[in-house]
């Protein structure tokens, strides 16, 4: 299996290792959907891809993420991601009975607290048609007020199709299995009844029944060597103790007990009222197990810890990304480079085009011009000069819209019209009318701008400004951009105001839609109130707002602060 620290798995991203097992290794991650730590069970490699693995696994993941019990701990997601499959279930701080065994034999009265919170679950589980199959200490977590929680449901099941028993993989752990199981015989919830037998032979006496060098020869153990006689050991048990245990190990599922709760209720019964009076060391113990463990909670020191690795993956991908960046840059830039040689060659032939245009109309004007009879015509050895100034009005209109081309463009339009102006002249007889004619020049409309929205600031929180929108004040605003923005917190110092800031969880809903958090800014400094210091605020969301009715609520949450409040108003829109 690689290794998976510091990466992400489906959407979980991986903080460190806290378990590693026969059959699985297991994580503590973090899920940034729901802010919250879960304990990640990862499965080896190779059961994602064997088909008889998978299709079980599936079925019997959704089975057990419906138990509801508060001694279960709970499957919150199951999955594969790159041929690895996962369990994401509640992180619990806390140890296991296996470490609190590690102290040796507890005293009865603790015993009792774990077998009944243990018989709780099983019989549960039990109503709902699921056998355990593999009940052990190192599958009971223990908290630190003495609380005990069974784990790993169903997994043996899921590997029953996949498991060599002969080989290196056993179906179960030997030291714990019921006799049934190791004969290949259906596991039933006697089976999980005598694995339970077996924790409570090792919790009273300080060490399991049968013990070997190899898993084969206690599983055989198991099949048909005597059970052990508990006060042989410890000489100090009581009688009745024994029995329940001798009862509880039969190796006929027929004379066990037939749930766990009747194991448990004997127990319980059969220590007496001198169990009372018996120190107990289960939550002095299950401290110490659960010490180092890590904080249920996401703390800051986490949060600053995921921030650098986003960090650190984020420069990854700009690196990786960089070089195709660049050469699309360069194509880019190549592209424009040719587009911007065709215009400037279209450019010029429709200029050229455009300029003989202008040459012809202005021949057929002084022809046109020429060719009207006069009454009184006033004879002369030239054009007329009001004529000549028209046909240089005319052919300056004609060229007026290229007057931004270049300067060659321009120097030669100016000798083509003087060119053909001396030409007309040249070519008009001497009995040329005096015409005078006035240019009529068409105003041409400019574009309107559309107008920006206006932009109207609401204020989330407890403050007697005037567009504070807090709980059950009504507010009117105009139609347009709305800013929703959050003041919170007055502090001492910049530093304890930001860490503040990082560590608030703020939210906000319009007409029951969520909108996600857009920035946030501070810490700032507030003056000239009754309550001057360090404050922080966060922008939750810039919304475009249409006229109309709009239900706000806004709710944050300072962790570092242990602060909680919500707000909410009626927001009308004009």
């Amino acid at each position: 299996m690689p290794d998976l620290l510091g990466s992400t798995l489906g959407p979980y991203q991986i903080l460190e290792q806290i378990g590693l097992g026969g059959m699985a290794t297991v994580y503590k991650a973090y899920q940034p959907g729901m802010n919250r730590l879960v304990a990640l069970k990862v499965l080896p490699e190779h059961y994602a891809r064997d088909p008889r693995f998978v299709k079980p696994f599936d079925r019997e993941a959704q089975v057990v993420a419906k138990l509801e019990h508060r001694n279960i701990i709970p499957i919150y997601d199951y999955g594969s991601h790159n041929d690895i499959t996962y369990l994401a279930m509640r992180y619990l701080q806390a140890g296991t009975v296996k470490d609190i065994l590690a102290h040796g034999a507890l005293p009865l009265n603790d015993v009792a607290k774990l077998l009944s919170d243990i018989s709780s679950a099983l019989d549960y589980a039990h109503s709902q048609g699921i056998i355990h199959r593999d009940v052990k200490p190192s599958n009971v977590l223990v908290d630190k007020q003495g609380n005990a929680y069974l784990t790993d449901f169903g997994i043996a099941k899921v590997l029953e199709g996949t498991a060599d028993f002969t080989g290196s993989s056993v179906l179960g752990t030997p030291t714990y299995m019921a006799p049934e199981q190791t004969l290949g015989k259906p596991a039933t919830a006697q089976s999980d009844i005598y694995s339970l037998g077996v924790m409570l032979y090792e919790m009273v006496v300080g060490k399991p029944p049968f013990e070997a060098d190899t898993p084969m020869a206690i599983a055989l153990m198991h099949v048909h060597e005597p059970l052990p006689l508990p006060r042989k050991i410890k000489e100090d048990i009581p009688e009745a103790v024994e029995l329940i245990i001798l009862k509880t190990l039969a190796k006929d599922p027929k004379d066990r007990f037939q749930t766990a709760n009747d194991l448990a209720r004997a127990f319980t019964s059969a220590l007496g009222a001198e169990s009372l009076f018996i120190p107990s060391r289960l939550i002095e113990l299950a401290s110490g197990a659960a010490e180092g463990k890590g904080s249920e909670e996401v703390t800051y020191d986490i949060r600053e810890e995921l921030k650098k690795r986003e960090n650190t993956e984020r420069r990854k991908r700009i690196l990786k990304v960089a070089p195709v960046a660049v050469a699309g840059f360069a194509v880019v830039g190549l592209i424009a480079a040719v587009m911007w040689l065709f215009n400037e060659l279209s450019l010029t032939q429709t200029v050229s085009q455009r300029t003989a245009t202008a040459i012809m109309r202005t021949y057929q004007f002084a022809t046109e011009i020429a060719s009207r009879p006069t009454e009184t015509p006033a004879p002369t050895s030239t054009i007329d000069i009001i004529a000549a100034a028209t046909l240089q009005r005319v052919a300056t209109q004609t060229f007026e819209p290229f007057a931004t081309q270049t300067q060659v463009q321009v120097n030669t339009q100016n000798t083509a019209t003087q060119s053909v102006l001396q030409t007309i002249i040249a070519l008009t007889p001497t009995n040329t009318p005096t015409i005078t004619r006035t240019p009529t020049i068409t105003p041409i409309p400019l574009p309107t701008s559309t107008p920006i929205p206006p932009t109207t600031t609401i204020l989330l929180g407890p403050s007697g400004n005037a567009q504070t929108c807090a709980a059950g004040w009504p507010k009117t605003a105009t139609a347009g951009f709305i800013v929703f923005r959050f003041g919170i917190g007055r502090w001492t110092s910049a530093d304890e105001a930001k860490k503040a800031l990082d560590t608030t969880t703020p939210t906000l809903t319009v007409n029951g839609e969520a909108a996600a958090l857009q920035t946030k800014t501070g810490p700032e400094y507030h003056t000239g109130d009754e309550a001057p210091g360090w404050g922080y605020s966060a922008v939750m969301q810039i919304l475009l707002l249409k006229p109309g009715e709009y239900e706000v609520s806004s709710l944050w949450r300072s962790l570092e602060a242990n602060r909680f409040a919500s707000y909410s108003c009626h927001l009308t829109i004009k």
